[in-house]
């Protein structure tokens, strides 16, 4: 038996759409047993401080630096984790910066296509929502708030996903580059639950461009998927790594907060590369 082991490798915060600020969730984890984890905001690595490192120290919870960030390649757009970087990685930031500026763009674009739609919504009323980055969900969440949804799945249904007729297309940064700064902030890159819909093409693309390895064990797969990307991660020499995309929007989040780490001789394989 391979015990899997208590990390939270996947995990947001309200600094881009999740629901529990840093501190919270670092209490949360500590709570549930968690003995490591990487906060992974999209586009954004604003969430670290000295002070949450030390919170995170005396709760006994190992804060490693992360972030998800939204990648473009040939053939399709993909989210990667940058997991044990230095979140404050002059390389990293500047991608951050640049992704920040193209959330806000596309936020005020997908405004101003719902006003198009005859719905009475502000910008103010979504950008008092987000916390470093603008997501979709704010828009969402604002347009619950203004009464004109029932609740989030209806409005990206309705008006935000993709084909929808408030849907605008993030501006995002290339594979490449977002892989080439993650190395550089002394982390490893990992494609994100990459689900059954990932192209093979797309995944060859990103182990050219230095591909560390996928996350493997997230709440999106099923044991069929688990072990093909399992199985791949082994053919290509990639890690596998595994995290629960602990948002806090339903009470079944905080339970799987931990649940979807890497098995013990997986997880020591990141350490190792980590250290080498």
């Amino acid at each position: 038996m391979n015990p899997r082991v208590r990390t939270e490798l996947h995990a947001h915060t309200t600094v881009s759409d999740g629901m529990l600020g840093p501190s919270e969730l670092v209490a949360l984890a500590a709570a549930r047993g968690v003995e490591v984890l990487a906060i992974t905001d999209h586009d954004t690595t604003a969430a670290y401080s000295d002070a949450l490192y030390e919170e995170a120290e005396t709760l006994g919870v190992e804060l490693i630096g992360g972030v998800e960030a939204s990648a473009r390649t040939p053939h399709d757009d993909v989210h990667l984790l940058g997991l044990g970087i230095d979140p404050v990685a002059e390389g990293l930031l500047q991608l951050t910066e640049r992704l920040g500026t193209a959330r806000i763009d596309r936020a005020r674009a997908i405004v101003e296509k719902l006003q198009g739609l005859g719905l009475d919504l502000s910008w103010s009323a979504v950008e008092r929502r987000a916390g470093a980055v603008v997501t979709r969900p704010h828009v969402a969440g604002a347009l619950v708030e203004a009464g004109h949804v029932t609740d989030i799945r209806e409005a990206f249904d309705r008006f935000l996903a993709r084909g929808a007729p408030a849907h605008v297309p993030l501006r995002v940064i290339s594979a490449v580059d977002w892989i080439a700064a993650i190395r550089n902030a002394g982390g490893l890159a990992f494609l994100a639950h990459p689900g059954d819909s990932t192209a093979h093409r797309t995944v060859t693309h990103l182990v050219d461009a230095g591909l560390d390895g996928f996350e493997v064990w997230h709440p999106s797969h099923d044991d069929t998927l688990v072990e093909y990307y399992r199985n791949l991660a082994d053919r290509f020499g990639l890690l596998t790594s595994g995290g629960s995309d602990f948002h806090g929007r339903f009470e079944a989040e905080s339970e799987r907060l931990g649940e979807f780490g890497p098995t013990r001789d997986r997880w020591d394989q990141i350490r190792a590369r980590w250290t080498a």
